[in-house]
């Protein structure tokens, strides 16, 4: 894989024909497709959505929410078994998270806290077997 979202790397009229044609037309342009490579093993995806008001800049967002981030991943933990998102309050802010983990033992990022983020995902990790990989990458 070239980049982690490989939409990117479009060119503008395929990137178009893509999003606005049907499947089936899609298809019949393009063809099947058939991995020769599948990339296996987990994936761990935090996403973030906070609201931005008039005066608020990006950058003060960004470092509200990388100072923030241990409370806001552990906030998410929730979200891993439910599938839904949780919010908490920064300051004046509401932070909107979903947290999903796909591969490995799930059910360990529910023991996430504050503080120990890098051994739940050692933990998760060791977790990966040939029984509950996610394909990643495919080529």
């Amino acid at each position: 894989m070239k980049s982690f979202e490989p939409y990117k790397d479009l060119k503008a009229g395929a990137r178009k024909f893509l999003l606005d044609k049907p499947v089936s037309q899609i298809q019949a342009t393009f063809g099947d497709f058939y991995s020769t490579e599948v990339g296996l093993g987990g994936i761990f995806q935090l996403a973030v959505v906070m609201d931005m008001f008039e005066g608020n800049s990006e950058s003060k967002l960004r470092a509200k929410v990388e100072a923030e981030y241990s409370s806001i991943a552990a906030s998410a933990k929730g979200s891993v078994s439910i599938g839904a998102s949780t919010s908490i309050k920064i300051k004046d802010q509401v932070v909107t998270t979903k947290l999903t983990v796909l591969g490995g033992d799930s059910r360990l990022w529910l023991q996430l806290t504050r503080h120990n983020r890098d051994e739940i995902q050692h933990k998760w990790a060791e977790s990966i077997t040939a029984n509950n990989v996610y394909p990643v990458d495919f080529k």
